[in-house]
């Protein structure tokens, strides 16, 4: 029970102390996590499609979209059993320790002790450029990780132990990592496959190279086969709904340039490698805005169009981590083949110095390849096959993450040999006279080294509290001197922050060099290392995860109130961009179920969304007639030339009054005195209606008859195919819809004669229709709609989503099934049948040798 603790629970201490003050405010039932790109309300819907979700399901956004398969990541079924805001902070947390376990069995298999694991998988849990994406709403970022470090984990111990188990985990946690978030997982994948590639020729034996190789290709080709498994569903959906999507955007080879590269990490900001905060906090920030050029458009400087800067998160990489790694690469490159008096050598030098070159060589591919436009390497990677498709350089600081995490790892290897990890064996003690301080080579240069950049970044903080001309001059260019005194204060602050980490750098290197040998001491200073890299970390992370209260933006008023509970379904489009208005949209109004239409995010929708929404782009009010969008709602000043339009009613007229308790509140008034309106379109076409009146259009053509002015849509239907109607007068009669979920619509309708039903949802080949148990043909109509026949009488028709993904995904929870049933086979066969009843007892084993020279 004492070696289970010390080896399982003592080790995460560090880890789960830092999530709880990190996010255990986030888990107040009336708060939550402030993102980004996250909602509560997204995770509701997800947790609504559970589990048909994880098969693949069908979204309402616009008029409807195909939704990829679920990943099915370990907090994923959390979202069974929790709130939605609770989920949302918990699957951070879970996510952060997963990482550090992954890294620190990781690091375990490099070291016999347990501190530079549990250290050194410290600091990759709390890198700050990964656990600042919360600010982002990054999720998928965050859940990826974890599987990145256990594949590498994995291919690492199956090269070594020429284990074909190994090999399939390695390939079902890169499987599952892929799925989560492609682009940044197929980054580290080339460091994965770099890595094992090493490793490969690392552990080449002498003799049976042959069969070594041979064996090790078999291993690569089982991880390969889970791996497609795994992720197919992922690539299938990629294949066919994103990059369809992205080749419709017109754009020339120095545009897609211009995509691919707009966030990269500009030189200068290499400076917050070691000094947080010393170009703001993050774009927005009210107490220190972000003031780099992270994320500016091209030429901005020139043209003063599209974006100033936008940064959600820091590229710190920490002091201590960066002069241990540093410490590190000294090391090997002054190394001796003698060893001195009082130091013990680590095992297998040869081996550790190859590890720490090769970690050095990605440390600094990282670094170049996230400078992005900035630097020269980037455009050979911009070659690759898919790499064009992705944007955001500075990703690549995820794998410098990995590599800084390593070389930090080493280099407290090295300055805390074995000898002084806490051995068990006695301690002589020093006679008068005899000096027993034990040295690290090198440890004295980098205690002076460390101390003298502390006392020169305290003196250029000193500097920069003078304001310097020429940053006067640049914020005065760029427009933004108004904010000159709180840059330089948050520039000031972080400069004097990199000054101490640089002086307690030095403090530990300093207490290396004059270590007493004795236990305490060692303890002592392995301690106050881990503590000031905790603090340090949980620090910078601290200013990106925020939180508010759920009633700032899903709080319910007179219009979500009014939108809630009217007839349904329909859709509603928001209109301007003000405060009020983007709460409605992208929060309030999606937490009550209310269908809201955004066209902000067409840029990655099918090619026939886009071609539908350009056919009646100057045709808006046709566009809502025939997207079934019943209400506007938006400013009085927005939608002023709607208010008196005949096919417009408005039905809600409010203005922000200040309630007795401070807070702003939604009062209903009289038009003249609105601030905001909700109108109703008359003219939209019900959700769900029969069409006595159609007219067959060709294939190819539907798009071209949309904004024909001679055409009704109130009266007449257009059908790709078939045959035309007979000419009929007779008005569309209005059909109920009965049940509407993700994947199943049921409308119970009733057609005097022959007629088509029409849906006003997306057609897709994937949704099948029955109209009285019966199955019938779908048809497209209008353009992207779907309908099918009715002969005249009363009838329910239901539309049916079967998704495209079901074998995809079968095969996916096979692979995984297979794996977890393969490592459990092993565990139940050794509680069967102990070692004594197979033939031989548990000492029949080789002795392992520890660090030195003595078994285990």
């Amino acid at each position: 029970m004492r070696s289970l603790l010390y080896s399982h629970l003592i080790p995460l201490i560090p880890v789960f102390a830092a999530v709880l003050i990190l996010f255990g405010h986030g888990l107040m039932t009336d708060r939550y996590l402030v993102g980004g790109d996250l909602s509560i309300h997204g995770a509701a819907i997800e947790q609504d499609k559970l589990p048909d979700g994880f098969i693949g399901s069908w979204t309402r956004h616009l008029w409807g979209v195909p939704v990829m398969p679920y990943n099915p990541l370990p907090r994923r079924f959390l979202l069974m059993l929790t709130p939605p805001a609770t989920y949302v902070t918990v699957a951070y947390m879970l996510d952060i320790v997963l990482s550090f376990v992954a890294m620190f069995f990781f690091l375990q298999t490099k070291c016999s002790r347990k501190m530079p694991a549990i250290t050194g998988a410290l600091a990759m849990a709390l890198s700050s450029h990964t656990i600042t994406l919360v600010s982002a709403g990054h999720l998928s970022k965050l859940g990826m990780m974890p599987f990145a470090i256990f594949s590498l984990f994995s291919l690492d111990r199956a090269i070594e132990r020429q284990s074909m188990f190994l090999f399939a985990c390695a390939g079902a946690t890169a499987g599952i990592g892929f799925s989560e978030h492609q682009d940044v997982m197929m980054m580290l994948g080339m460091l994965i496959a770099a890595y094992g590639i090493f490793k490969l020729f690392m552990c080449l034996p002498g003799y049976g190279k042959m069969r070594y190789l041979a064996k090790n290709m078999a291993g690569v080709v089982v991880a390969g086969i889970l791996f497609g498994a795994i992720a197919f569903p992922s690539l299938m959906g990629t294949f066919t709904l994103t990059v369809p999507g992205r080749a419709t955007i017109a754009q020339s080879p120095a545009q897609k340039w211009e995509f691919a590269t707009n966030w990269s990490l500009p030189p200068e900001e290499m400076l917050e490698f070691v000094a947080p905060f010393v170009y703001g906090v993050e774009t927005g920030n009210t107490s220190a805005p972000y003031w780099g050029r992270l994320g500016r458009t091209k030429n901005w400087e020139k043209t003063r169009q599209g974006l100033f800067n936008l940064r959600q998160h820091t590229v710190y990489l920490g002091v201590f981590q960066l002069m241990f790694a540093l410490y590190a690469v000294f090391r090997i490159i002054t190394r001796k083949k003698s060893v001195g008096v009082g130091h013990v050598a680590l095992d297998d030098a040869q081996t550790v110095r190859r590890e720490i070159v090769f970690w050095s060589a990605a440390w600094l591919i990282g670094v170049l390849l996230a400078l992005g436009r900035y630097g020269p390497l980037y455009r050979l990677f911009y070659l690759l096959p898919y790499a064009s498709g992705i944007r955001a350089p500075v990703k690549f600081m995820h794998l410098v993450e990995i590599a800084t995490a390593m070389l930090f790892f080493f280099g407290l290897r090295f300055l805390f040999s074995d000898s002084d990890l806490g051995k068990s064996r006695a301690v002589p003690v020093a006679r008068k006279g005899q000096d027993c301080r034990t040295y690290a080579p090198g440890a004295i240069a980098f205690a002076v080294a460390s101390g003298a950049s502390g006392l020169m970044f305290l003196v250029v903080s000193w500097w920069v509290l003078g304001k310097p001309a020429f940053l006067l001059d640049l914020w005065q260019k760029w427009g933004i001197a108004a904010y000159s005194e709180t840059f330089t204060k948050t520039m000031s602050a972080a400069l004097v922050r990199a000054g101490i980490m640089f002086l307690m750098a030095g403090a530990i290197f300093w207490a290396r060099c004059f270590l007493l040998y004795r236990r305490w001491f060692s303890a002592c200073t392995w301690l106050c290392l881990l503590f000031i890299l905790w603090v340090d970390q949980v620090t910078v992370a601290r200013k990106y995860v925020r939180v508010g209260r759920m009633s700032d933006l899903y709080a319910d008023d007179v219009v979500v109130d009014y939108l809630r509970l009217a007839p349904g379904p329909f859709r509603v489009m928001c209109v301007g961009g003000d405060g009020l208005v983007r709460r409605w949209q992208s929060y309030a109004l999606p937490n009550r179920g209310v269908n809201v239409f955004d066209l902000s995010v067409m840029s990655g929708l099918s090619p026939d969304h886009k071609a539908y929404v350009e056919a009646l782009s100057r045709q808006p009010l046709r566009l809502w007639q025939l997207g079934s969008i019943r209400y506007l709602v938006g400013s009085k000043t927005d939608l002023a030339s709607l208010v008196n339009h005949p096919a417009f009613q408005p039905v809600i007229s409010v203005a922000a009054v200040r309630r007795v308790n401070g807070m702003i509140g939604l009062d209903t008034v009289v038009p003249d005195k609105a601030s905001h309106v909700v109108l109703l379109n008359r003219a939209a076409l019900p959700y769900a209606s029969v069409f006595y009146d159609w007219q067959r259009v060709e294939e190819g053509k539907e798009f071209e008859r949309l904004g024909d002015p001679s055409w009704n849509p109130g009266r007449q239907l257009l059908v790709v195919g078939g045959d035309s109607s007979l000419p009929n007068d007779r008005l569309p009669d209005p059909a109920t819809v009965a049940q509407y979920d993700w994947t199943r619509i049921a409308i119970d309708a009733e057609a005097s004669e022959g007629g088509i039903l029409l849906l006003n949802e997306k057609y897709d080949k994937n949704w099948h229709v029955q109209v009285d148990g019966m199955d019938a043909q779908l048809l497209r109509c209008n353009g992207i709609m779907r309908g099918v026949r009715l002969p005249a009488g009363r009838h329910r028709v239901v539309f049916i989503y079967r998704s495209p993904y079901t074998i995809p995904v079968l095969l996916r929870f096979g692979a995984i099934i297979l794996v977890l049933v393969w490592g459990a086979i092993p565990v139940f066969v050794r509680r069967l049948w102990p070692a004594s009843q197979q033939g031989h007892s548990g000492n029949d084993r080789m002795p392992v040798t520890d660090g030195d020279g003595g078994k285990k």
